[in-house]
């Protein structure tokens, strides 16, 4: 089986185990990339347009998966793809700068707290005690998800918005007896590998159509 950005190909809509489609407008997409690259972030996958063989081509439908290496929280925000939804197969990934004091983890729930759109958060760690302090200290979002995909809440993201710019804090359906709430869907789980919780959602639902 393949791993990594290989495994997410270009296809028809009727092929099976296919994600990537067509993107009509390129141009926003490498105005994002070159904004990060310009900004110090290193392109460790993707970056091109790709044919439907997934031959890279400069006329290519379909954009390959970008991963970007950004050094560092401290100034990330400023970076669009950071900043922004940008609907592309575009990640940013942060490493951040080691830490004197230790306290690394409040400054990446700083850096989360601080996202203007508060939709999803999803957060990976083994560690009981960091669990604790992240269920307690990140209030930025409608659903927070714990070594689990945010994906597998999508059929009930009317019921838990965000607290920014998406959503609403009271979900998309804008229940008024809870407009003095701000609700925070949490699920904690156990077990659960970081690729099988995006993939195998994505197969059940290609089972159930």
């Amino acid at each position: 089986m393949l791993t990594g950005p290989s495994a997410i190909r270009p296809g028809l809509p009727e092929e099976k185990d296919v994600l990537l489609s067509p993107v009509l407008r390129t141009e926003e997409f490498f105005r994002f990339l070159n904004d990060a690259v310009q900004a110090g972030g290193k392109v460790l996958s993707g970056g091109v347009r790709v044919e439907l063989d997934n031959t890279e081509s400069p006329t290519g439908p379909f954009l390959s998966p970008t991963l970007l290496r950004i050094d560092g929280l401290k100034g990330a925000r400023k970076i669009e793809c950071v900043q922004k939804e940008t609907f592309f197969p575009l990640l940013p990934l942060i490493v951040i700068e080691p830490e004197e004091d230790d306290e690394s983890l409040g400054r990446v729930i700083e850096f989360i707290n601080s996202n203007e759109y508060g939709l999803r958060n999803s957060f990976w760690t083994s560690s009981e005690k960091t669990i604790e302090r992240v269920v307690r200290q990140v209030n930025n979002g409608g659903l927070l998800k714990i070594n689990d995909s945010h994906i597998g809440f999508v059929p009930w993201l009317g019921t838990h918005g965000g607290t920014g710019l998406t959503g609403g804090p009271f979900g998309e359906l804008n229940y008024p007896l809870l407009r003095t709430t701000h609700l925070q869907g949490v699920s904690i789980g156990h077990g659960i590998q970081p690729r099988k919780a995006v993939f195998e959602y994505v197969a059940s639902k290609e089972d159930v159509k």
